[in-house]
């Protein structure tokens, strides 16, 4: 699965490596409600450089068996190559997942709002795509596409920004979970396009 990005990363001018790693918690409060928390480090810079970290807490409810809701906000320090800038971000997602057998397809909509101090304030509709297939018992692989449409932006398109994902989820015991992924992200409808190209690794433990 991951000699696959290799031929991609070879195909594109401007390009850059990162690595990503996270620990996240979550636990059930009420019958289908969850809350979590989840602490992200990210590199850039053929992965020399501490781009960012954050720490996100949010809520999840499902609705029903088709649907789904969350709320989050993120506390980020980024790297402006001078120093750090604080930042914060809420988001709202809505989550539609249709089984089929051993597929499951989701469709999310991400509408998120940052807080930057003393620049634009920039708030994204992110639409996401995902297919994700049970191999066997505790594994399951993924394919992952995500469109992102800058709302206040200004140009002749309001595409940014596209992020492509393949990977694997794997369940170590009943409450660990880890999953491993690669990222292909793109600028959009920029005049010098940027692709990162980034491996990311989590850890997900749930409190019972």
């Amino acid at each position: 699965m991951f000699f696959l990005p290799i031929a991609l990363i070879a195909q594109f001018g401007n390009q850059d490596f990162g690595t990503w790693g996270g620990v996240s918690v979550n636990k059930e409060v009420a019958d289908d409600l969850k809350v979590d928390a989840d602490f992200q480090v990210r590199t850039d810079d053929n992965s020399t450089r501490l781009n960012q970290f954050f720490l996100d807490l949010g809520a999840r409810y499902k609705v029903n068996k088709y649907l789904r809701t969350g709320i989050s906000w993120r506390s980020k320090m980024k790297n402006n190559w001078s120093g750090y800038d604080s930042q914060n971000r809420l988001y709202f997602d809505l989550t539609g997942k249709l089984k089929l057998n051993a597929i499951n397809l989701y469709l999310r909509s991400r509408t998120q709002t940052t807080s930057i101090r003393n620049a634009e304030n920039p708030a994204y509709e992110r639409i996401r795509v995902k297919a994700k297939i049970k191999i066997e018992k505790g594994l399951k692989v993924f394919l992952q596409d995500e469109f992102f449409f800058h709302l206040n932006g200004t140009g002749t398109s309001n595409y940014k920004k596209n992020r492509f994902g393949l990977g694997f989820e794997y369940a170590i015991s009943d409450y660990l979970k880890m999953n491993l992924k690669y990222l292909r992200i793109t600028e959009v409808n920029q005049v010098y396009p940027l692709r990162m190209n980034v491996i990311a690794l989590g850890l997900s433990y749930s409190i019972e």
